[in-house]
């Protein structure tokens, strides 16, 4: 094990340290004090909103086991409500809006409740330094300064940023075992292009229940040097060896779409739909769809944005293996998911101090991902979490609940995880424009418009059953005409201020 992430389990061993000795001290004048409030005074309980892949029928056993442990601690308690992902997206925003009460909700950079776009209506509480290093001071030291960075909002912080993979790096699941069932070979993937010859190979091999591949999030990758000025279609060019977008200058905000390399895209992957190398249905093939299909093995490739060591627990979840293998650079993506605060609690600090256990007390982060120990999982002969019932409890890295690091891993995870994750995350690409945040106020309607278009356009040309040969053309006019054209100007604007101000 060695860089950043050596130094963080060295703060997490030494902060654990102090917790236990602060807690068995008698000599402490503090420690007297706190055990005194502790047993005069009734347990906070904090409201904690979140998703996750799946709710989780021994939660409450779970949760009642944690509160325990907590109350002793730092006299709290937590109160967790668990959604579905579609449900959070749903409901969180409702309850954020109109006042009900919460302490805590996972917020997340790319969607879901949009941690920057929030923040910026006065619903999050600003953590300052100041209160981060109160009230929770072993996690301030423990998440790398430049993950605080990439969190602020207008110079503020209003969410603990989840410590994992700091990148998005595109990678191909590929079932080996049907590879080597089948003859097929796919040593020579490494850009989104090379697919073509091994999906033809996999078209004429496969037995005609196995789809060669899912095409969600493929323009994803293909899109992957460029990132977002604030709202389609406005895109900031990243330079690199192999990147299409080395012909547009650096810092310029350009129309994503209006590209020739847009209608290759489309072009080729309108060509691999005809050659029946994506699900049939491919309009409603959904999620769970890719995750059935996959475990019964009837689907060869599909793509995630990748995590290290997910394509050694996800083998081992669906019986047979599978490997990642990445297409596409890993951006800087910084601070993707965070835990905010509701300006309106009235349990601020006692949230901050419980959100410090999350990232940093080995025995809750242990509680939140796998359960009661005897119960939810036994521990091997290597120290290792052998889960016994995950339809009962247990998750897999468990980045919902924020730092992954804070934990003990399972039996099905690579033996140098941490070591991949150091790997991963000292290698990305500088994204140019981050900590930018957009400011929609001057062109809300040319958003609106665009949007409408979006939805007419977009999901048939990026997953190859619209022909591009009329549409392409016909969705930039109209694109145009509904304007984009004032948008990227505004984004344009907006980026080369933040750029100076930053330089």
């Amino acid at each position: 094990m060695n860089g950043l992430l050596k130094k963080v389990l060295s703060v997490l061993t030494v902060s654990a340290m102090v917790l236990s000795l602060a807690s068995c001290s008698s000599s402490s004048s503090s420690s007297e004090s706190d055990t005194q409030t502790a047993s005069s005074s009734d347990p906070v309980t904090l409201d904690w909103y979140l998703y996750v892949d799946k709710t989780q029928s021994g939660l409450d056993a779970v949760q009642e086991a944690l509160n325990q442990y907590l109350v002793d601690k730092i006299n709290v308690k937590v109160n967790i409500h668990e959604m579905d992902c579609g449900t959070y997206g749903t409901k969180m925003p409702i309850i954020i809006n109109s006042g009900e009460n919460y302490d805590i909700c996972q917020t997340a950079t790319w969607g879901i409740v949009n941690y920057v776009n929030t923040a910026l209506t006065g619903a999050f509480w600003d953590l300052s330094e100041n209160s981060l290093q109160a009230d929770a001071p072993e996690t301030y030291k423990t998440i790398p300064e430049k993950l605080w960075t990439s969190a602020k909002v207008n110079g503020k912080i209003y969410g603990v940023p989840t410590y994992k993979e700091e990148g998005v790096q595109y990678d191909v699941m590929v079932n080996d075992d049907l590879a080597k069932q089948y003859d097929i070979d796919y040593s020579n993937l490494t850009t989104w292009e090379d697919l073509g010859p091994i999906l033809k190979d996999a078209k004429s091999k496969l037995p005609s229940t196995v789809t060669p591949m899912d095409s969600a999030y493929l323009w994803s990758v293909a899109k992957s040097y460029a990132v977002s000025a604030g709202s389609e279609p406005g895109y900031v060019p990243v330079h690199g060896d192999d990147s299409p977008y080395n012909d547009i200058d650096s810092n310029t905000v350009f129309n994503i779409y209006d590209t020739d390399y847009f209608q290759t895209y489309c072009d080729t992957v309108y060509s691999w739909y005809k050659a029946g190398y994506f699900p049939t249905n491919i309009q409603t093939y959904s999620d769970d769809n890719r995750s059935s299909d996959d475990k019964a093995n009837k689907l060869f490739a599909w793509i995630i944005c990748y995590a290290p060591g997910y394509d050694t627990s996800y083998s081992a979840s669906v019986g047979h293996n599978e490997v990642a293998v990445p297409i596409t650079k890993c951006l800087y993506s910084g601070a993707s998911d965070l835990q905010s605060i509701s300006a309106n609690s009235e349990n601020k600090d006692a949230a901050l101090k419980f959100l410090n256990l999350v990232n940093t007390d080995l025995t809750v982060g242990n509680y939140l991902r796998h359960g009661v120990e005897g119960t939810n999982y036994t521990l091997d002969d290597n120290d290792k979490v052998h889960a016994l019932n995950t339809d009962v409890y247990g998750t897999d890295s468990g980045w919902q609940f924020g730092n992954i690091f804070n934990q003990t891993w399972t039996d099905g995870t690579a033996s140098d995880i941490v070591d991949q994750y150091d790997a991963y995350n000292d290698n990305t690409v500088e994204n140019p424009i981050l900590g930018y945040v957009f400011d929609d106020a001057n062109v809300k309607n040319q958003i609106s418009a665009i949007s409408s278009i979006q939805s007419q356009y977009y999901d048939p040309l990026i997953n190859g059953y619209g022909d591009p040969s009329t549409l392409v053309a016909q969705y930039r006019d109209q694109l145009k005409a509904n304007g984009s054209e004032a948008l990227l100007a505004e984004q344009q604007k907006q980026v080369t201020a933040f750029l100076q101000d930053n330089s």
